[in-house]
């Protein structure tokens, strides 16, 4: 009876468990996945992050500041603190007293410098006419000129200061060397008509067009300077290719300060009241062109 009992107990066992776990689903646990879902689901994952990666990037970068913008703004800082410190620095006495100078004193120019070459001299006496030699009258007029310019305020000088022979070179190397402003060669005339009279200007025939305009300009000044002080005849101004003015380099004109030859401007001539009034008028020819 029993071992009856057993045999179905048994028997029933068998048969109703199975019947059982083939009815039931199966409990959901994450760790049961097969590796084929989980691969998918990474790969489908995957993609997600590198956009997001790429995407937190881009936002990175936009947000930066241009280096440019970074070192132009360093630049700008340096400078506004450069200038401010330039500002800052106050002058000291030295300074102070060195700008005072500069402002209180006046500039002055340097005065003209007038070559006079009176000409002839020693053993060429030039034109003679009895007691009235050239030599004399070109060196007593020049010595009168000379300080008629120097009392406008020109300095002077002088070919020769004596009765002796300078070589017609020389004169010229002497005004070249001196770099002067003006050359003026004082003579006086001669001519085989007793009645030729007047003063005569002769200026460069062959020179550059500055030098021969402001040859031309002072030599009109003194040509009417002369008609207005000495009364005299005025020949008026001419070209000549003398050696004095051919060979200098600065404006330059040569005086012919009244005819020996003629007998009432010889006695004119003899005169020192006479050649005073002829210095003055050429002296205030070349003030008026230089101090115009």
């Amino acid at each position: 009876m029993n071992f009856f009992l057993l045999r179905t107990f048994l028997l029933f066992c068998t048969v109703a468990l199975p019947m059982q776990s083939a009815a039931s689903p199966a409990p959901k646990n994450p760790t049961h996945r097969s590796a084929g879902s989980n691969a998918k689901k990474n790969a489908s994952l995957k993609p997600k992050r590198s956009i997001q990666k790429s995407k937190t990037t881009f936002s990175k970068s936009s947000v930066k500041k241009p280096q440019l913008n970074k070192n132009l703004a360093l630049k700008t800082k340096s400078a506004k603190v450069s200038t401010q410190s330039v500002k800052k620095q106050k002058p000291n006495k030295k300074q102070k007293a060195k700008a005072r100078a500069k402002t209180q004193q006046p500039v002055v120019k340097k005065p003209r410098l007038i070559v006079i070459d009176p000409g002839h001299g020693g053993l060429d006496k030039g034109a003679c006419v009895k007691e009235c030699t050239e030599k004399m009258l070109c060196l007593m007029t020049a010595l009168m000129l000379k300080k008629e310019l120097n009392e406008k305020g020109f300095r002077v000088l002088l070919t020769r200061t004596s009765d002796i022979f300078i070589p017609l070179k020389k004169r010229t190397t002497i005004a070249n060397s001196a770099k002067c402003d003006l050359f003026i060669s004082l003579h006086f005339n001669s001519a085989p008509s007793a009645s030729a009279n007047g003063v005569e200007v002769f200026i460069p025939r062959y020179s550059s067009s500055i030098r021969k305009t402001n040859s031309k300009s002072i030599a009109e000044k003194i040509t009417r300077r002369c008609k207005a002080i000495m009364k005299s005849n005025c020949r008026g101004v001419k070209e000549a290719n003398f050696t004095v003015l051919r060979e200098t380099s600065m404006p330059a004109m040569l005086v012919e300060g009244g005819f020996i030859t003629n007998d009432k401007e010889r006695k004119k001539l003899l005169n020192p009241v006479y050649l005073q009034s002829l210095s003055k008028a050429v002296a205030e020819g070349v003030a008026l062109h230089f101090k115009k």
